[in-house]
């Protein structure tokens, strides 16, 4: 039940910029939230652009029926992917629904648990593309997809603006040192590379 696929866009290491923008974009003045906002919705916008059909085919689906996000268990709102996907990002505009609640009393442990999240709207047989900001353990991502699979949804992408890494943390260290010998490059997903996308 969990996510079919999930696909971090960047890295995001805990004392690196990156990471700071995606904690300062919800949480910052105003002025450095409208900043990294548009920095952030740019991000998001191109990596679609060029790679959501990476994502359909290692799904094995034509296209994704429906773009939702991974609502905020604390009560922050609206969140910020909302005006992206509904609003400011063309290509997900018209496929955007908001389909996941936060139930109150669940745990916000890092642990999946199937029941924090509802699914307010009819997903039988869809394919969703699910969108979070940041990806530490997972269970926010994995829970909103165990909800979203057991109300029926046939495929359920995860796509994550940044994986966070504690890079204190001897395995991260490991895996941030291989990820970066490897330069970012806008035409070439994680995907494509692996050989499951198309890029």
């Amino acid at each position: 039940m969990l996510a079919d696929l999930v696909v971090p866009i960047a890295l995001a290491e805990q004392s690196k910029q990156f990471a700071h923008e995606l904690r300062q974009y919800k949480d910052g003045r105003d002025d450095i939230r409208r900043r990294l906002y548009i920095g952030l919705t740019a991000v998001l916008a191109e990596f679609l652009r060029l790679h959501e059909r990476c994502l359909a085919v290692a799904a094995g689906v034509e296209v994704f029926e429906r773009v939702t996000y991974v609502p905020s268990t604390r009560s922050r709102q609206p969140h910020p992917l909302v005006r992206m996907l509904d609003e400011a990002i063309l290509q997900t505009k018209s496929r955007f629904v908001q389909v996941l609640e936060p139930r109150k009393g669940t745990s916000a442990d890092r642990v999946v648990v199937a029941d924090r999240f509802s699914v307010r709207q009819d997903v039988a047989g869809l394919s969703i593309l699910l969108v979070d900001d940041v990806w530490t353990t997972g269970s926010r991502m994995q829970s909103a997809s165990v909800a979203l699979k057991n109300a029926g949804a046939a495929k359920v992408v995860g796509l994550v603006l940044g994986r966070w890494f504690d890079d204190d943390y001897p395995p991260a260290r490991a895996y941030l040192r291989n990820a970066k010998a490897e330069p970012f490059d806008w035409g070439r997903c994680c995907l494509g590379r692996s050989g499951l996308g198309r890029c």
